[in-house]
């Protein structure tokens, strides 16, 4: 077992459904621009540049694993990126269905090219939710997930943490 209740065979198809979900939800966006000639010819490029990306993130990933003893600051490292982009995508999404339905009124707003949340470097931040013109829905959102998000992680830890404890008792009682 690898945690309380998750076996090494289901973490291995919860895996491979997922890179095949997203796999083909990326193919479903990808019609229109196959259907209509215009934009296709940035697809190519953009999707070897994000090849590239997704394969250096994850070389770097498993050289780590395999270099570090004590793999518990890379589980954090990645526990905090993965939960930081969780946040930043939840805050987009309220923000997406907020444009539609009406925004409501913006805290601020940074006009400086520099800080605009397309254009490059600050683009590379807008998955992990920064805006350059936050809402107030923007606002609440952030630190109601960020916080729904520690809480959850923690009582799965407690509870994955109290069920090795119990496997290790019983483990000693049995000798």
């Amino acid at each position: 077992m690898l945690g309380e209740d998750v076996t090494q065979r289901e973490l291995w198809f919860n895996v491979a459904w997922n890179i095949w979900r997203e796999v083909a939800e990326i193919g479903a966006f990808l019609i229109p621009f196959f259907l209509d000639d215009k934009g296709a010819e940035a697809i190519p490029l953009s999707g070897i540049v994000g090849l590239l990306v997704g394969l250096f993130c994850g070389a770097l990933i498993y050289a780590a694993s395999m270099l570090l003893k004590d793999k518990r600051k890379l589980c954090i490292f990645l526990a905090v990126i993965t939960g930081w982009l969780s946040v930043g995508l939840f805050t987009g999404g309220c923000h997406e269905i907020e444009e539609a339905v009406g925004e409501t009124p913006k805290a601020w707003k940074i006009t400086a090219d520099f800080w605009s949340k397309s254009k490059f470097p600050m683009a590379l931040f807008k998955p992990f939710g920064y805006t350059s013109s936050p809402t107030i829905l923007w606002l609440v959102c952030l630190p109601v997930w960020a916080i729904i998000l520690v809480t959850l992680h923690v009582i799965k830890y407690q509870k994955v943490k109290n069920n090795s404890e119990k496997v290790a008792k019983a483990g000693t009682e049995q000798v």
